[in-house]
């Protein structure tokens, strides 16, 4: 069977203790540790000054490196199981109470807590924990999140590595805390709006903050490789548009997809969400890029859909809608020809108009020449024709 590879900071099954008779450290089990008991005063006092120096040293030392680059090959099921963060953790505890020195256990504990086997104390909390300061103080505003695929920690800018661990613990926590504990710590940061966070990053940094709008799309990640020692497998990101106008989205971080919603380019809901805001992030849409406010949560909240409206009318909408069109259709019509005849008078009251300004126009040019048009003559009646003489009857002559 090979062998598992190692993990930084904590050897599983093994102990990191002293042995008096080379003075080197090197792996033991636990019935060496006892030998500690009986060194001489002078060798005791050197190794505790030894093991002082470690607790000081490990945690800045190990600060600056970064897993390895290299592929590490696939492990079966039985070496998996030792190298989940749920079997870590009992792991290093019983190494810590098996070494009993408290030097080695102080080593151990800084170690682990690097490594992120803890979080520190895990005590019941109402309210979601708060992040790394120094961490949050080094991270720069304006820039893309960093990538620290196949690059050394040399050629990484100074905000890349704090910017990263800050990132990988704020998805831890919204993975381990429930979303009640970031709902109550977001209470009192709801006057907190995007104007804010826009203006004012490094003020609001590491608070968690509740925002309420309208999500666009949600998208589908593998979670870094901090977080996956932490069991968080997959990311989902949402583009969500709150309420002031014209602004930029908020690009939320979620570990957990809630029921009812699925990935999708294409959505339009009304949601909420309460999560760790940290800062101002450059994101690549098709023909720019923009800064967008990153905010890091448990999950997102649908809005509970309004209740189905009854409809009392006796007529079904459809019937409705026809006579309403019928009736629309005949003012129509109407207004149409009444429009239309109107169109035809006023083109004849125009002539006539224009005729009368004519007449009137020829008179004022005539009176003003001292001529005024003659006035045709009345035609002479024809005189009536003279009498057609008739022949006379000689009988009648002398009668009267």
């Amino acid at each position: 069977m090979r062998q598992a590879p190692a993990i930084e900071g904590v050897q599983l099954g093994l102990i990191i203790t002293p042995m008096p008779e080379s003075g080197n450290f090197q792996a033991s089990s636990a019935s060496n540790v006892r030998g500690l008991v009986r060194m001489p005063v002078p060798k005791r006092a050197a190794w505790w000054l030894a093991g002082l120096l470690t607790c000081l040293i490990a945690p800045w030392w190990t600060s600056g490196q970064e897993p390895s680059k290299e592929p590490v090959p696939a492990l079966n099921k039985d070496e998996e199981f030792w190298f989940t963060r749920a079997k870590r953790r009992p792991a290093a505890a019983a190494q810590m109470v098996l070494a009993r020195h408290p030097l080695t256990i102080a080593a151990l504990r800084v170690e682990s807590l690097h490594q992120m086997v803890w979080e520190g104390l895990e005590f019941a909390s109402e309210f979601a924990p708060p992040l790394n300061a120094d961490w949050l103080e080094l991270v720069e505003d304006n820039r893309p999140l960093p990538d620290l695929r196949g690059k050394a920690p040399e050629e990484l800018p100074k905000s890349a590595l704090p910017t990263y661990r800050a990132y990988c613990q704020a998805l831890i926590y919204a993975f381990q805390y429930p979303p009640e504990a970031f709902k109550k710590s977001a209470r009192d940061n709801a006057f907190i709006k995007f104007p804010h966070l826009w203006t004012e990053p490094k003020i609001h940094r590491g608070k968690v903050v509740p925002i309420d709008g309208r999500i666009v799309r949600i998208r589908k990640y593998e979670a870094p490789w901090q977080a996956k020692q932490a069991g968080v497998t997959h990311l989902y990101e949402g583009w969500v548009f709150g309420d002031t106008k014209r602004s930029h989205p908020y690009c939320v971080i979620f570990p957990m997809l809630p029921e009812g919603f699925e990935v999708t380019e294409d959505m339009r809901r009304q949601v909420s969400f309460n999560g760790y805001y940290m800062g101002r992030f450059t994101f690549r849409v098709p023909d720019k890029d923009i800064d967008i406010p990153l905010l890091i949560g448990p999950t997102i909240y649908g809005a509970k859909a309004p209740p189905p409206v009854i409809d009392a009318t006796p007529f079904s909408l459809v019937v409705l809608i026809g006579v309403v069109a019928l009736l629309v259709g005949l003012v129509a019509v109407i207004c149409g020809i009444t429009w239309w005849f109107r169109k035809g008078d006023r083109a004849i009251q125009e002539r006539l108009s224009a005729r009368l300004d004519q007449q009137a126009l020829e008179m004022m040019e005539n009176v003003e020449a001292g001529t005024l048009p003659e006035e045709p003559a009345p035609e002479a009646t024809p005189a009536p024709p003279p009498p057609i003489a008739q022949p006379v009857d000689p009988n009648r002559l002398g009668q009267p």
